[in-house]
């Protein structure tokens, strides 16, 4: 299974949504708007938690290839429009890490200095801790 973790302005989940959607159309994995719409994860997060002022998390699990091919070319498109995000995919089965961001100097996103792992696993804490919540909630 791979799963997918982003910290994001919400303006810029805004902007990556529009050019996944664009993505799905535009690589044939849509047919129509409609089909792009409930084909984009964005759309359809397991977790989407606001971090501080308008950073967020976004967290989604069980990715298609599909999905990440999408997601990679998506993050391409917003790294030409110098937006900052951070984000990785990983394969929990290989425990594969694909990381993508981009520092434009506008925002500082959150657990910037720590080195990969580091970062991996307070965004995993995070997760887990706010999923439970969810789930104790329900």
């Amino acid at each position: 299974m791979k799963i997918v973790r982003l910290l994001i302005t919400e303006n810029g989940l805004e902007v990556l949504k529009a050019f996944a959607e664009e993505n799905y159309l535009g690589n044939y994995i849509a047919c129509n708007e409609n089909e792009a719409y409930y084909k984009n994860i964005i759309n359809f997060p397991d977790l989407l938690l606001q971090l501080k002022d308008d950073i967020v998390l976004f967290a989604r699990n069980d990715i298609s290839i599909e999905d990440e091919f999408v997601w990679e070319e998506s993050l391409s498109d917003m790294k030409n429009k110098n937006a900052t995000y951070y984000s990785f995919i990983l394969d929990t089965e290989t425990k594969l890490v694909k990381e993508f961001s981009n520092e434009s100097g506008k925002v500082k996103m959150p657990f910037a200095s720590l080195d990969t792992f580091d970062k991996i696993n307070k965004i995993e804490i995070l997760i887990d801790e706010n999923l439970e919540e969810q789930d104790l909630e329900m």
